[in-house]
């Protein structure tokens, strides 16, 4: 009630402040920006895939998954850990950049399910914009976001993304690469279709709809709500 300007960061939540918050003025800014340019496969730096490939014991005919996130139970790994034993393809090779409480856990699902030479927890990385190049299909399977940098960054990269139906995740991307959090056979369903169709169609579509999302465009919008 005491609120001049209320900024919210994707859509659901702007919607939601429109019908029932009593700020004076609600504003949407499309979260707090990525900078595209460190991130464009063209641009960013020279990497290495052999030694990326061999730090974690994978070859060129593997295929790699990625998931950067802190290691607790909103960010939901377990899912995909469980989805990578239900699909039974010793070929795909799940990376996890990210540390957290619950890494022992899932280590231990990992093991228990028999894919722990699949799995590969890579604690605290600087260098997501090189893994993103190495990286097949990107997976972002939160419960909860507001507007996920992470997964920004992997569109930016031109990688092909699959993520969770939640607020903030279903503005950045087409609703065909969606899926249901809390369902492992839903999960494995879309990472399965998603490693065996062209999806350069979609990585297009993403990755101009991220246009509005850059760094310049916030700062300029940030600009005019401040003004």
């Amino acid at each position: 009630h005491w609120t001049d300007v209320l900024i919210t960061i994707n859509r659901e939540d702007y919607a939601l402040a429109k019908k029932h918050m009593a700020a004076g003025h609600v504003e949407y800014v499309p979260g707090v920006g990525i900078d595209m340019r460190k991130f464009a496969p063209e641009l960013s730096a020279a990497v290495d895939r052999r030694s990326l490939l061999d730090s974690l014991g994978a070859d060129d005919n593997n295929i790699i998954l990625l998931s950067v996130g802190e290691l607790n139970k909103n960010k939901n790994h377990e899912v995909v850990i469980k989805a990578l034993a239900k699909l039974k393809n010793p070929n795909i090779h799940y990376v996890i950049a990210g540390t957290g409480v619950l890494k022992n856990h899932l280590v231990k699902v990992a093991g228990d399910l028999r894919v722990d030479n699949q799995v590969h927890f890579l604690g605290h990385r600087n260098d997501v914009a090189q893994l993103l190049q190495i990286t097949d299909l990107y997976v972002h399977p939160s419960f909860r976001e507001g507007l996920p940098v992470a997964l920004m960054e992997a569109i930016a990269s031109k990688v092909p993304v699959i993520c969770s139906n939640i607020r903030g995740n279903n503005d950045l991307i087409n609703e065909k690469a969606l899926f249901d959090p809390s369902s492992v056979d839903d999960v494995a369903h879309k990472i399965g279709e998603y490693l065996t169709i062209d999806k350069s169609e979609e990585v297009e579509e993403n990755y101009r709809n991220l246009r509005k999302y850059d760094l310049s465009n916030i700062i300029s919008t940030m600009e005019l709500v401040y003004g």
